[in-house]
């Protein structure tokens, strides 16, 4: 060591320039370690960052297909809830179980409830168009209209699912049904006649 500080002309009777001699090789060699380091941690960081990238992917997706079957789940239930009340109360129809007591609470309850209904719940035509059938007596209401009203709480239930959407869809249906146990209990057989048809 000492020849080759020698030839590098150091003098060794002076030590201490033998530190300063050897501090820019201490410097290039900490900082090439040091660079060396820093760019395996950032390596090493990278690829767990990019493993937790696609865990959130994965775990994206998952509640991604978990809101599309809760969806699906709740469209089936509405759609079951729909066809259970059409099937009673068109059975309850047929059995000409529907009064007209029943027919008018029901008539006279969507009347008031669109009377005081201020926002556009439905197309305003459509909310025009129920407040009009439900100022008529439930006597005068068609069979058809009575189906109208059906169809039109119907596709405001699936839209927004609210108690007054699910109410004129029962409430058509049931004016639709007071007229056909009239029909019933007139002796005749509507069901033999479809679509039903008002009063004959």
């Amino acid at each position: 060591m000492r020849k080759v500080l020698r030839r590098r002309g150091i003098n060794l009777k002076y030590p201490h320039y033998v530190i300063y001699a050897m501090d820019p090789i201490y410097y290039v060699i900490s900082i090439s370690l040091t660079i060396i380091m820093l760019a395996g941690v950032t390596y090493w960081l990278g690829g767990k960052f990019s493993g937790i990238d696609h865990r959130f992917e994965k775990i994206e997706g998952e509640i991604s297909r978990l809101r599309g079957d809760i969806s699906r789940a709740f469209d089936g239930m509405k759609s079951a809830t729909v066809t259970i009340n059409s099937l009673m109360l068109d059975f309850l129809s047929l059995k000409g179980l529907i009064r007209d007591d029943e027919a008018r609470m029901i008539g006279s309850e969507m009347q008031r409830v669109f009377s005081i209904v201020k926002l556009n719940p439905v197309t305003k035509e459509d909310l025009e168009y129920l407040r009009k059938i439900f100022s008529k007596d439930v006597d005068e209401i068609t069979i058809e209209e009575a189906e109208k009203v059906a169809e039109i709480g119907k596709k405001w239930w699936y839209e927004d699912g609210s108690e007054i959407a699910y109410k004129t869809f029962l409430a058509g249906l049931v004016i639709r049904g007071y007229h056909i146990s009239k029909m019933v209990k007139e002796g005749k057989k509507p069901w033999l006649e479809p679509p039903f048809r008002g009063k004959e």
